[in-house]
């Protein structure tokens, strides 16, 4: 049997430094704009219990969570999904204080997602939590976060595909389909797949009006004031009426901030629709094929607690955004050099350590190294300083420095940093 010592499980992937750096520098970036609207970053427990997820209709199926046994026999899961566990968190202190609270997150998340999908069994997921407000203006400022996120990251060809998940649920109360017959037609719409869907729907016993809307809901795609318009029309009863209107005052609040170039509706997005319970979105950047963010409104979360806390918040892949980032040249690639090199002869090991401590101390990287054999082949380094007999300075230029000594060499350093 061949050993596996040597490599990582499917669906993860060792982290070089230069990858690092990227995902470093994009979650930064994402964190200040989180930052700017008051979000507070938080981070809860890298395992939970099992029954938090199951018990629980969330976007995450049973099957995808990687399950260990704690030491008295009870099921935990690796973090499948950020936003539950937030809103346990933050549930008691909005039953204490009835106040709206603000959590931002970066994080990994663990999912058995197909790895020939491009799934990642672990991935770093970013995203933000507007716990316990109700109303439009909250769903506008986490489609706006998204927005800004991306414009961070360098993107400006982007779209934010903005629907109802409610539309879809009501339309689905003039019927009595059967779960299983409900999932199947979500697929079809999410894919839109027409002919399937329309081949499916004729196989049904449902009203000739519902089936109408149902096979056009792949088509509630695009410009979103014409969508609203089409989409009322199709209505068949005062709730997906309701619904509309919602979608288009949201809409509303997005061109006030001046971001309507970047959305589009789709009323045909209702893969989640036990969970969400109004707006519901994604992000998809030019060039890569999967959406690199979503999120939504999901107002009967905790209600399994026994406690209603409207709430809303989106999710961004840090792992999809660099991949998107490559793909549209947005990513630089370049190896980031340690500023100062200190290659040192064995009894000058004293003066290295002091010229290291206080180039550090400016905020510079320093690197300190002894002498094996001379001071060629050295890369990596802005600025090599070798001490020897003398002490000598170079930069990428090659172009060079000599000091007498430590004294000398430290009363040069001062003016230079």
């Amino acid at each position: 049997m061949e050993s596996i010592k040597g490599f990582v499980p499917e669906g993860v992937e060792d982290i070089n430094s230069l990858e690092f750096g990227m995902k470093d520098k994009v979650i930064e970036g994402i964190n200040q704009v989180f930052k700017s609207f008051g979000y507070k970053q938080i981070l809860t427990p890298t395992f939970e219990y099992y029954d938090l997820f199951n018990d629980i209709k969330g976007t995450i199926d049973k099957e995808e969570m990687f399950k260990l046994i704690d030491r008295n026999g009870r099921i935990l899961v690796l973090r499948p999904d950020v936003t539950i566990p937030i809103a346990r968190m933050g549930l008691s202190s909005y039953k204490e204080k009835k106040e709206a609270l603000k959590f931002s997150y970066s994080t990994s998340v663990y999912r058995m997602q197909s790895i020939e999908n491009g799934g990642k069994a672990e991935f770093i997921q970013s995203g933000v939590e507007f716990l316990g407000e109700e109303g439009v203006d909250s769903d506008a400022e986490i489609i706006v976060i998204a927005i800004k996120s991306l414009l961070k990251c360098g993107f400006n060809n982007f779209k934010i595909d903005i629907g109802e998940a409610s539309y879809f649920k009501c339309l689905l109360d003039e019927t009595k389909l059967l779960n299983s017959e409900i999932n199947e037609i979500k697929k079809y719409i999410e894919a839109k797949n027409f002919t399937g869907l329309e081949f499916y729907i004729h196989s049904l016993s449902i009203d000739e009006n519902v089936k109408k809307v149902i096979l056009s809901l792949p088509s509630l795609y695009g410009n979103v004031d014409r969508v609203i318009e089409r989409a009322k029309e199709l209505s068949l009863n005062e709730n997906m009426k309701k619904a509309v209107d919602n979608l288009g005052k949201i809409y509303e609040v997005l061109k006030e901030y001046g971001y309507e170039k970047y959305i589009l509706a789709d009323l045909g997005i209702v893969s989640h629709i036990n969970y969400y319970t109004g707006l519901v979105f994604k992000g998809y950047v030019n060039g890569y094929g999967r959406e690199v963010l979503g999120g939504g409104r999901y107002d009967n979360l905790t209600k399994t607690y026994g406690e209603y806390m409207p709430s809303t918040g989106f999710g961004i892949n840090i792992d999809a955004i660099i991949e998107a980032m490559k793909i549209n040249s947005l990513c630089d690639e370049a190896v980031e050099n340690v500023d100062y090199g200190i290659i040192y002869e064995t009894d000058k090991r004293k003066d290295a350590i002091r010229i290291a401590s206080l180039l550090r101390d400016a905020g510079y990287s320093v690197d300190t190294r002894k002498l094996k054999g001379n001071e060629s082949g050295l890369n990596g380094y802005n600025r090599i300083i070798l001490i020897k007999d003398r002490i000598y300075i170079s930069n990428k230029e090659d172009d060079k420095e000599s000091f007498e000594g430590t004294y000398e060499f430290i009363e040069s350093l001062g003016k230079m940093v």
